[in-house]
């Protein structure tokens, strides 16, 4: 017998002891599509299509049902992270935001930027004396307590406060008003408090500035900042003599001779545009009252007993000078002497 007679007598062996299951299978399909049309085997991944003849088995991938807990869980965290993600910028905006502006004027001016935690962004020198007193410190970061202590330390090393000027002017912009006015107070004490311990009596002059476009003009016009700028307008608004031009050009020690001259602490503090004040601006560069009145009586040939002289240091034809009045039986006389070398004006 050859090989190709076995390998067929064992092929007809195993097909009629094997079971025709696929017959009864598809029988009881064909049961079910007449009951439901079409259904799956319960409990199996198959389903089988069609009849006897051409019957289709297809295999299905059940999905299996997804735990809600998982789902929620993965809502919540992507909530978090988009909260985390609006939280972590509002943070950075609010911290990087400018809330204040505090300008020091002294002749250098500076200009100091803060956030809402008084920490500093940025120190600006408006002018060429400013950059001096910077000398290129960087307070990025610092606390505003610092940078003042450095920059009025810088002030009083390189003798722009000294005892014959002994005048700052502290300026506040900020949308607060409360928030500006407390920060003002705690500068000028802070800076009075600078001045004393480098045994200085200085004076220390302070305001508010709520975006005055008119102080922000003049303040572009000659160079200045716009705290000066805003100084100089009170000063010219309450003394039509004086210009902006020319104040513009004095430092803030003459000019807080200037407004000390016709201002008691009282009045300033019933203007709605007040300048609140520490201390006396120094007179040292100058001649002195008494010595000018001496000088007037003397070139009048009044007995100083038989006469009360009004003296007011004033700025008239580009100098500071002392203006005496006073008068006789006979006659009124009126002088002005240069504050800083005693010549008769």
């Amino acid at each position: 017998m050859t090989n190709q007679e076995i390998e067929k007598k064992l092929q007809s062996g195993f097909e009629k002891i094997t079971p025709d299951v696929l017959a009864s299978g598809l029988k009881d399909c064909k049961e079910q599509n007449v009951q439901g049309g079409q259904d799956k085997l319960a409990g199996s991944d198959t389903q089988v299509h069609g009849d006897a003849q051409g019957a289709q088995v297809l295999t299905i991938d059940r999905k299996k049902k997804r735990n809600p807990a998982l789902r929620f869980a993965g809502i919540a965290a992507a909530l978090l992270l988009l909260v985390g993600g609006f939280l972590g910028f509002r943070t950075w905006q609010i911290n990087t935001r400018v809330a204040s502006v505090i300008s020091l004027d002294v002749n250098p001016s500076i200009e100091i930027r803060t956030n809402h935690k008084e920490k500093v962004l940025e120190v600006i020198p408006l002018n060429a004396d400013g950059r001096i007193i910077v000398d290129g410190m960087n307070f990025s970061g610092s606390s505003l307590e610092v940078a003042v202590n450095a920059l009025v330390g810088s002030m009083l090393r390189n003798g722009y406060l000294s005892e014959l000027a002994n005048s700052i002017l502290i300026s506040i912009e900020n949308d607060d008003p409360a928030a500006a006015s407390a920060l003002e107070q705690k500068l000028m004490a802070q800076v009075r408090d600078l001045l004393g311990d480098a045994h200085l009596d200085g004076a220390v002059l302070g305001q508010v500035v709520d975006h005055d476009k008119n102080a922000e003009a003049m303040a572009k016009d000659y160079g200045i900042s716009v705290g000066k700028a805003r100084l100089i307008e009170v000063m010219v608004a309450e003394n039509p003599r004086y210009t902006a031009e020319e104040l513009s050009k004095l430092s803030i020690n003459e000019l807080n001779n200037l407004y000390a001259g016709h201002h008691t602490p009282a009045e300033s503090q019933e203007k709605a545009e007040s300048i609140d004040s520490m201390g006396k601006a120094s007179t040292q560069a100058y001649i002195g009252t008494e010595a000018a009145i001496a000088i007037a009586l003397q070139d009048a040939g009044i007995d100083t007993e038989t006469v009360e002289p009004a003296c007011e240091l004033e700025w008239d034809g580009g100098r500071m000078v002392y203006e005496i009045e006073f008068e006789t039986d006979e006659f009124e006389y009126e002088y002005d002497i240069d504050a800083r070398t005693g010549e008769i004006v």
